[in-house]
């Protein structure tokens, strides 16, 4: 009888071991589901400008822009794609970049190391292959930044510095400054800069009037770009609108 009973005590421990543990672990992996869908999220944005200038030259003969991108991330790891129609003389199409990365983060530094392949189609211009990094430091509303471009087909390197100061509601100042080196002695290197202000809305909607220009006289510019008038100081406005699926599914909770 004692034995019996010892025995049935013991499986019915037993079972209650059993049963905890598989309660801990279903719980254990539903936590991990948890995380890993909040690490999960999709970035997507579209931008109007008025001009699309990179590195201080127009892509789009000093006319207007659409832009848009996509990104998925999970956790510092992304992978994206982002679009821009451009102009070059007579030659109109549209630019694509498809990108892959890290951010990783050590308090108060942001990083940034990717790759990315950028193409044309209607054959305006070459495809190339790129790596980029950047770190950035926040100070309180201040955010001082620097980064470098090496483009792999053709060991061009753009190094870069950049400053950001935010005034709260959504107002902000911000400026760039790099220098473009070619390994193409026909090409001129040449320093580059923009500066600019920018209001937010809802955390969303961006407003920017910005001022770009360069070192670049309109004979080195005709070398560099093709065109004497590609390159001329000049103010860009534009309006963005960036957002998230967990923005979207947080907003309408």
């Amino acid at each position: 009888m004692f034995t019996s009973t010892r025995i049935v005590a013991s499986a019915f421990a037993l079972a209650v071991a059993l049963a905890g543990a598989g309660s801990a672990r279903a719980a254990d992996e539903s936590a991990a589901t948890e995380d890993a869908a909040a690490a999960f999220d999709v970035a997507f944005g579209v931008a109007v400008l008025s001009d699309y200038i990179a590195d201080g030259i127009t892509q789009t003969d000093h006319k207007p822009a659409l832009q848009g991108y996509i990104e998925p991330s999970y956790g510092i790891f992304y992978v994206g794609i982002w679009a821009s129609n451009v102009s070059f003389s007579d030659d109109a199409g549209i630019e694509g970049r498809v990108y892959a990365g890290i951010r990783p983060e050590l308090d108060p530094f942001s990083f940034d190391f990717g790759f990315l392949h950028g193409f044309y189609t209607n054959g305006v211009g070459d495809p190339w292959n790129e790596l980029d990094a950047s770190v950035e430091y926040a100070a309180g509303d201040a955010t001082l930044g620097a980064g470098v471009a090496y483009i792999l087909t053709s060991n061009d390197v753009t190094p870069e510095v950049k400053a950001a100061y935010k005034f709260g509601n959504g107002f902000e100042v911000s400026g760039r400054l790099a220098y473009v080196m070619y390994s193409d002695p026909t090409l001129v290197d040449y320093a580059t800069w923009d500066a600019g202000a920018s209001w937010t809305w809802d955390e969303k909607v961006k407003f920017d009037l910005r001022y770009y220009g360069s070192a670049l006289s309109p004979a080195n510019c005709a070398i560099n770009s093709g065109l004497s008038t590609a390159c001329g100081s000049r103010f860009v406005a534009s309006i963005s609108l960036d957002t998230s699926f967990s923005d979207l599914k947080g907003g309408g909770q």
